[in-house]
Protein backbone atom coordinates (compact mmCIF):
# COMPACT_ATOMS: atom_id res chain seq x y z
CA UNK A 1 0.00 0.00 0.00
CA UNK A 2 2.70 1.87 1.02
CA UNK A 3 3.89 2.27 -2.67
CA UNK A 4 0.69 3.21 -3.92
CA UNK A 5 1.41 6.24 -1.97
CA UNK A 6 4.86 6.96 -2.40
CA UNK A 7 3.76 6.97 -6.57
CA UNK A 8 1.09 8.96 -5.84
CA UNK A 9 2.85 11.65 -3.89
CA UNK A 10 5.43 11.97 -6.94
CA UNK A 11 2.73 12.28 -9.13
CA UNK A 12 1.94 15.49 -7.67
CA UNK A 13 5.20 17.08 -8.25
CA UNK A 14 6.99 15.86 -5.07
CA UNK A 15 10.61 14.14 -5.03
CA UNK A 16 9.81 10.98 -3.13
CA UNK A 17 11.92 8.38 -1.31
CA UNK A 18 10.34 4.82 -0.28
CA UNK A 19 12.00 2.90 2.23
CA UNK A 20 11.69 -0.69 3.57
CA UNK A 21 13.19 -3.31 5.35
CA UNK A 22 12.10 -6.11 2.91
CA UNK A 23 13.89 -6.29 0.05
CA UNK A 24 10.89 -8.17 -1.40
CA UNK A 25 8.69 -5.24 -1.06
CA UNK A 26 11.72 -3.25 -2.43
CA UNK A 27 12.14 -5.20 -5.04
CA UNK A 28 8.54 -5.27 -6.36
CA UNK A 29 8.32 -1.29 -5.94
CA UNK A 30 11.21 -0.65 -8.07
CA UNK A 31 9.12 -1.24 -11.19
CA UNK A 32 7.47 1.95 -10.92
CA UNK A 33 10.88 3.79 -10.05
CA UNK A 34 11.19 7.14 -12.34
CA UNK A 35 13.28 10.42 -11.93
CA UNK A 36 11.05 11.62 -8.82
CA UNK A 37 10.49 8.03 -7.33
CA UNK A 38 13.12 5.90 -5.67
CA UNK A 39 13.11 3.16 -3.47
CA UNK A 40 15.63 1.49 -1.11
CA UNK A 41 16.08 -1.32 1.51
CA UNK A 42 16.68 0.47 4.59
CA UNK A 43 16.87 -0.03 8.22
CA UNK A 44 14.97 2.77 9.81
CA UNK A 45 16.69 1.93 13.21
CA UNK A 46 19.87 4.02 11.55
CA UNK A 47 20.03 7.51 9.29
CA UNK A 48 18.81 7.32 5.90
CA UNK A 49 19.85 10.35 4.70
CA UNK A 50 21.14 12.81 7.30
CA UNK A 51 18.75 16.18 6.80
CA UNK A 52 17.88 15.12 3.76
CA UNK A 53 13.91 15.08 3.62
CA UNK A 54 10.77 18.17 4.56
CA UNK A 55 8.79 15.23 5.20
CA UNK A 56 8.69 11.74 6.00
CA UNK A 57 5.52 9.82 6.72
CA UNK A 58 5.68 6.82 8.59
CA UNK A 59 1.82 5.21 7.74
CA UNK A 60 -0.21 2.19 8.36
CA UNK A 61 1.27 1.31 11.81
CA UNK A 62 5.12 0.72 10.12
CA UNK A 63 6.13 0.84 13.50
CA UNK A 64 6.62 -1.06 16.47
CA UNK A 65 7.52 -4.13 15.65
CA UNK A 66 11.03 -4.25 17.43
CA UNK A 67 11.66 -5.94 20.69
CA UNK A 68 12.16 -3.28 22.91
CA UNK A 69 11.29 0.52 23.70
CA UNK A 70 15.25 1.35 23.03
CA UNK A 71 15.12 0.21 19.44
CA UNK A 72 11.80 2.38 18.90
CA UNK A 73 13.64 5.48 20.32
CA UNK A 74 16.85 4.50 18.32
CA UNK A 75 14.28 4.51 14.96
CA UNK A 76 12.45 8.01 15.88
CA UNK A 77 16.12 9.59 16.56
CA UNK A 78 17.62 8.01 13.28
CA UNK A 79 14.31 9.43 11.48
CA UNK A 80 14.48 12.98 12.84
CA UNK A 81 18.03 12.80 11.81
CA UNK A 82 16.90 11.99 8.30
CA UNK A 83 15.04 15.17 8.39
CA UNK A 84 15.59 19.20 7.70
CA UNK A 85 15.60 21.59 10.58
CA UNK A 86 12.39 22.71 10.78
CA UNK A 87 11.20 18.82 8.91
CA UNK A 88 7.72 17.33 9.95
CA UNK A 89 7.44 13.56 10.45
CA UNK A 90 3.94 11.84 10.39
CA UNK A 91 3.31 8.91 12.29
CA UNK A 92 0.12 7.26 11.76
CA UNK A 93 -0.51 4.18 14.84
CA UNK A 94 -3.47 2.01 15.01
CA UNK A 95 -5.85 3.22 18.41
CA UNK A 96 -4.43 0.82 20.25
CA UNK A 97 -6.83 1.28 23.05
CA UNK A 98 -9.94 0.61 20.82
CA UNK A 99 -8.46 -1.98 18.86
CA UNK A 100 -7.44 -4.18 22.20
CA UNK A 101 -11.22 -2.99 23.47
CA UNK A 102 -12.67 -4.69 19.79
CA UNK A 103 -10.29 -7.36 20.22
CA UNK A 104 -11.89 -10.59 18.09
CA UNK A 105 -10.03 -13.16 19.86
CA UNK A 106 -11.06 -15.90 17.45
CA UNK A 107 -11.90 -15.76 13.62
CA UNK A 108 -12.61 -18.45 11.26
CA UNK A 109 -13.30 -16.96 7.49
CA UNK A 110 -13.60 -18.68 3.31
CA UNK A 111 -11.87 -16.92 0.62
CA UNK A 112 -11.38 -19.05 -2.67
CA UNK A 113 -12.34 -22.06 -0.84
CA UNK A 114 -9.60 -21.93 1.73
CA UNK A 115 -10.64 -21.70 5.13
CA UNK A 116 -8.73 -19.45 7.53
CA UNK A 117 -8.22 -19.75 11.24
CA UNK A 118 -7.10 -16.59 12.91
CA UNK A 119 -6.33 -16.07 16.75
CA UNK A 120 -5.65 -12.36 18.20
CA UNK A 121 -4.51 -11.69 21.37
CA UNK A 122 -2.33 -9.26 23.65
CA UNK A 123 1.29 -10.88 25.21
CA UNK A 124 3.95 -9.43 26.68
CA UNK A 125 3.03 -5.55 25.91
CA UNK A 126 2.80 -6.78 21.88
CA UNK A 127 -0.53 -7.47 19.89
CA UNK A 128 -0.48 -10.99 18.29
CA UNK A 129 -2.33 -12.33 15.24
CA UNK A 130 -2.34 -15.61 14.09
CA UNK A 131 -3.28 -17.45 10.76
CA UNK A 132 -3.13 -21.07 10.13
CA UNK A 133 -4.92 -22.41 6.76
CA UNK A 134 -4.38 -25.46 4.67
CA UNK A 135 -4.27 -25.19 1.01
CA UNK A 136 -3.57 -28.19 -1.30
CA UNK A 137 -2.77 -30.38 1.28
CA UNK A 138 -0.14 -27.65 2.81
CA UNK A 139 -0.18 -26.68 5.97
CA UNK A 140 0.35 -22.87 6.56
CA UNK A 141 1.04 -20.58 9.81
CA UNK A 142 1.74 -16.64 9.82
CA UNK A 143 2.24 -14.50 13.22
CA UNK A 144 2.43 -11.06 13.01
CA UNK A 145 3.41 -8.91 16.32
CA UNK A 146 3.27 -5.31 16.43
CA UNK A 147 3.83 -3.73 20.38
CA UNK A 148 0.39 -2.17 22.06
CA UNK A 149 1.85 1.17 21.77
CA UNK A 150 -0.50 3.68 23.20
CA UNK A 151 -0.49 7.51 23.28
CA UNK A 152 1.70 8.21 26.04
CA UNK A 153 4.40 5.69 24.78
CA UNK A 154 4.66 7.88 21.70
CA UNK A 155 4.74 10.86 23.92
CA UNK A 156 7.84 9.47 25.82
CA UNK A 157 9.35 8.46 22.62
CA UNK A 158 8.92 11.77 20.77
CA UNK A 159 10.67 13.58 24.01
CA UNK A 160 14.00 10.92 24.25
CA UNK A 161 13.90 11.93 20.28
CA UNK A 162 13.48 15.79 20.49
CA UNK A 163 10.67 15.95 18.02
CA UNK A 164 7.65 18.55 19.13
CA UNK A 165 4.20 17.12 19.20
CA UNK A 166 2.23 19.76 16.39
CA UNK A 167 -0.65 17.75 16.40
CA UNK A 168 -2.77 15.21 17.10
CA UNK A 169 -5.79 13.19 14.63
CA UNK A 170 -7.88 10.10 15.45
CA UNK A 171 -8.53 9.29 11.49
CA UNK A 172 -7.21 10.33 7.74
CA UNK A 173 -10.23 12.81 8.06
CA UNK A 174 -7.79 14.86 10.58
CA UNK A 175 -10.27 14.73 13.23
CA UNK A 176 -9.76 14.80 16.61
CA UNK A 177 -8.07 12.14 18.91
CA UNK A 178 -10.18 10.75 21.10
CA UNK A 179 -8.91 7.60 23.40
CA UNK A 180 -11.75 5.84 22.97
CA UNK A 181 -13.57 5.80 19.61
CA UNK A 182 -10.86 6.94 17.02
CA UNK A 183 -9.60 4.98 14.55
CA UNK A 184 -6.10 5.62 14.65
CA UNK A 185 -3.14 8.22 16.52
CA UNK A 186 -1.65 10.19 13.61
CA UNK A 187 0.99 12.24 15.15
CA UNK A 188 2.40 15.17 13.58
CA UNK A 189 5.81 16.34 14.47
CA UNK A 190 8.41 18.66 14.11
CA UNK A 191 12.21 18.40 14.49
CA UNK A 192 13.40 21.24 17.20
Amino acid sequence: MWQRHSLYLSQKGLDVTGIDLSRQSISYAKQYEHEQLHFDVHDMRQVYRPGGFDFILNMFTSFGYFDNDTENVVALCATAKSLKHGGKLVIDFMNTNKVIDHLVAHEEKEVQGINFKITRGVENGFIIKTIDFRDEGQEYHYEERVRALRQEDFLEYFKMAQLRLVDTFGDYNLNPYNQATSDRMVFVLKNK
